[in-house]
């Protein structure tokens, strides 16, 4: 596993953004984006299967892992979470490829479209192009389940298991050392306001679903080397190395 340098720079409007730097020299960077109730380190195993000068970073996007949350539920809007990496696209002084999953890949798109200039490739993973009408609602309802709470890791470790059974042990150990933070309730999932972000993917549908329909000039127009759509998960050692076969390809 690399090792890990943690940077922090504040948006125009006050809000701090982490970002998880993994280290390499090599470019263009990877810029990893996680999905709803992830944060930065979900891509530790990923990236530990990238050679070791590859370089590599992953952020938090607001209201999750250790960036700040928003003072608002319109802070969470899909065009302002795009300015916010932006940010860290200027701050890493790069053209890295963005590697989203999830809702991270909806808005690797919509960067795509803002500010194609600024990037390098993307890699977008476990996204349907055109995702159905009742998937922004299905998303919401879960997003507002409040966080669940447990009396040890080892408890966390064994939620992570029945959320994800196909990964290893190393895996569901890792997630709820990174993914959990010790309060009066116990270990709590890291604080997050993914249902916020929910709460605009599903207004913000047609946004995102336009943003969807175009892939295929993404592919050719947008982003120079090669955009690849793919259902990747990550969790399991075969995915992990799945996912590593695409960013090399994209990388070149």
């Amino acid at each position: 596993m690399r090792e890990v340098s943690d940077h922090f720079l504040w948006t125009a409007d006050g809000l701090r953004l982490h970002v998880a730097d993994f280290g390499g020299n090599e470019g263009p960077p990877l810029l990893f984006i996680h999905g709803s109730f992830g944060h930065a380190r979900v891509w530790d195993f990923v990236v530990s299967h990238l050679p070791r000068q590859r370089r590599a970073v992953a952020m938090d996007l607001p209201g999750h892992g250790e960036s700040s949350h928003a003072p608002s539920e319109e802070r969470y809007a899909f065009e302002r979470l795009v300015e916010d990496i932006r940010a860290v696209v200027e701050f890493l002084g790069e053209t890295p490829v963005l590697a989203g999953h999830s809702v991270g890949s909806g808005l690797a798109m919509l960067c795509g479209a803002s500010f194609p200039g600024l990037l390098a490739g993307a890699v977008l993973m476990d996204i349907d192009p055109r995702p159905p009408d009742r998937q922004p609602q299905h998303l919401n309802d879960v997003g507002q389940a409040p966080p669940r709470s447990y009396a040890s890791v080892a408890l966390a470790a064994a939620r992570e298991a029945r959320i994800a059974p196909a990964a290893s042990p190393a895996v569901h150990s890792h997630l709820a050392l990174h993914g959990y933070q010790l309060t009066d309730a116990g270990y709590t999932v890291v604080p997050s306001q993914a249902n916020f972000i929910l709460v605009h993917l599903k207004r913000d549908a047609g946004t995102f679903r336009d943003a969807c329909a175009k892939h295929d000039v993404l592919v050719g127009r947008v982003f120079p080397p090669l955009t690849t759509h793919t259902r990747i998960s990550i969790g399991t050692m075969d995915e992990m190395q799945r996912a590593v076969q695409v960013f090399k390809q994209v990388l070149g």
